[in-house]
């Protein structure tokens, strides 16, 4: 199972961390408040992804930094290696990405390819469904590798992030012990809530923060 764990700079009085299985830990550390986009594009050898107003960039010790416009929302991190194959259909210009575990796949769409900025469409087995994500390059040669295999990682790191998002809103993907914590913050309320991926899209535990009164 890979465990994330997140950094934030978010400040709580309550900490719940439910787990749906016994493999489960997640870290919580101070945020790097120094850290600005500048300086972790700088950190970053390859380059970085961007969609709407996010940016997600790796450190290349595995620790990816998330902004909205120019400030830093959490870092969070993969313990386990993802186990996955992918191909590139050169014909369609489209990356296909399998996970071996779960059959679940990402299709990526190459639009444009050009200046070492890489556009792209984005679907996924779950019916996620992207436009126009683009991913920043640094390296000149990888920007001429036609396989794209620079671009695998990010993407289902990304893709991640963005599932999790998505379930925070949505009650259906919360089980009793998940409803228990954010019922247990009371009259402060939910600050914020994490699901703990099992492998990809499905999730085995969640962490969620109350509201400083």
């Amino acid at each position: 199972m890979k465990n994330i764990f997140l950094k934030s700079s978010l400040t709580c009085i309550l900490i719940f961390l439910v787990s749906c299985s016994n493999e489960s830990t997640t870290e919580l550390n101070v945020l790097d408040k120094s850290l600005n986009l500048e300086k972790a594009i700088d950190n970053s050898t390859i380059g970085y992804l961007s969609y709407k107003k996010n940016n997600y960039i790796n450190d290349n010790n595995g620790l990816i930094s998330k902004f909205k416009n120019d400030s830093l929302m959490y870092q969070y991190s993969f313990e386990e290696k993802f186990n996955y194959s992918y191909k590139y259909i050169p014909e369609n210009n489209k990356i296909k990405i399998f996970n071996k575990n779960t059959n679940e796949y990402i299709f990526i769409t190459i639009k444009k390819n050009k200046n070492k900025v890489v556009t792209f469409d984005l679907s996924t087995s779950i019916g996620l469904e992207l436009k126009t994500v683009s991913f920043y390059l640094k390296k000149n040669d990888s920007a001429s590798n036609p396989q794209y295999w620079w671009l695998i990682q990010p993407v289902i790191e990304f893709v991640i992030d963005l599932v999790n998002d998505s379930k925070i809103n949505n009650e259906h993907y919360y089980d009793s012990n998940c409803r228990a914590a954010i019922q247990a913050c009371g009259e402060s309320g939910v600050d914020y809530i994490k699901i703990i991926e099992g492998n990809w899209f499905s999730d085995s535990s969640c962490e969620v923060r109350c509201k400083s009164l």
